[in-house]
């Protein structure tokens, strides 16, 4: 059974100091009232001080991603019975999914957050994210190799203080993102004033066998840290493989080398526009579907999973 994307295509959105919302009013009723739709005409000023907007309409691309989210800010995100995920499903108009307890991304203590649908909308989970991560994140958070060196594990956000945010994204679209020579990338930088790294390295022997890489985007203030994250987001939508099936070949060394799958087997990345009849209101896949998901190669096997159980999931449908 299909489901469509919970984003209404034709939903209108309000432009305001050129940062694109989807007026909660505008997406529960599909009008515009008169003075709602706005749009500043002066792109001038410095960049950090403004979103980017793109000619092309990239804005209105539809991307997957996965967000690697503190386990300090999880219960915030997720609400008591997931009460604060469902509202920013609606909110928002995304798909959302987050990992159980035990499932972290490997060499982290990060659950795993799946999200799709416009760039604008996934824009908005990470306006939120960011802001549950910087209530409930401090300095007795545990920091990884994914983490950027600069940032600052404290609630009391000082002027210096660098935020950021870290996304999971198959190789091929790391590579949209890193472009020829690092030359995306670095305009990325240029642009945006944010420090953007990919782990592992290009080149590294754990990138030639990793399915996905890690993109740390750091910046001094929220707004410069969002304007980056949008871009970055327009390279991975630009990726026409981005969340296409990914063959986990019995040789593949990640899967080895973390036990993630069993030998031979085919990982699917998440679909989340397929949805098996008789599925529960919040499950939204049977249970024998699980092992096919594409995050299941990346995230650490519980005790449960080690004992050949199936992971669980907490999915917002």
């Amino acid at each position: 059974m299909a489901v469509s994307d919970c984003a209404d295509e034709d939903i209108k959105h309000v432009v305001t100091n050129n940062v694109t919302e989807v007026d909660p009013l505008i997406q529960s009723t599909g009008t515009v009232s008169t003075g709602q739709k706005r749009q500043r005409e002066d792109r001038g000023g410095p960049v950090s001080k403004k979103a980017h907007v793109d000619n092309n309409n990239n804005s209105e691309e539809t991307v997957q991603v996965k967000m690697l989210i503190p386990s300090a800010a999880v219960g915030a995100l997720i609400g008591k019975g997931g009460e604060t995920m469902r509202n920013l499903k609606n909110e928002s108009g995304c798909r959302l999914q987050m990992s159980k307890n035990q499932e972290v991304y490997h060499g982290t203590n990060e659950r795993i957050c799946l999200v799709k649908g416009k760039i604008t909308s996934v824009m908005r989970v990470a306006g939120v994210v960011m802001e549950k991560i910087r209530e409930k994140v401090d300095s007795s958070t545990p920091s990884d190799v994914y983490d950027h060196k600069g940032v600052e594990r404290s609630k009391e956000v000082t002027p210096k203080s660098r935020v950021q945010m870290k996304l999971l994204v198959p190789n091929t679209s790391a590579g949209m993102v890193i472009g020829k020579s690092g030359t995306r990338i670095k305009e990325i930088r240029d642009q945006t004033g944010a420090n953007i790294q990919v782990y592992p390295k290009a080149g590294s022997q754990e990138a030639k066998v990793s399915q996905e890489r890690v993109i740390t985007i750091a910046a001094e203030s929220n707004e410069v840290l969002m304007n980056a994250i949008e871009r970055v987001l327009e390279k991975v939508a630009a990726d026409p493989q981005h969340a296409t099936t990914i063959d986990f070949k019995e040789n593949d060394s990640f899967g080895a080398l973390h036990g993630h799958t069993a030998q031979g087997q085919t990982v699917q990345p998440f679909d989340f526009n397929s949805r098996p009849v008789g599925a529960a209101q919040f499950g939204g896949i049977q249970q024998s579907q699980f092992g096919q998901m594409n995050s299941a190669q990346v995230w650490q096997p519980s005790q449960q999973r080690a004992l050949g159980e199936q992971p669980s999931y907490f999915l917002c449908s």
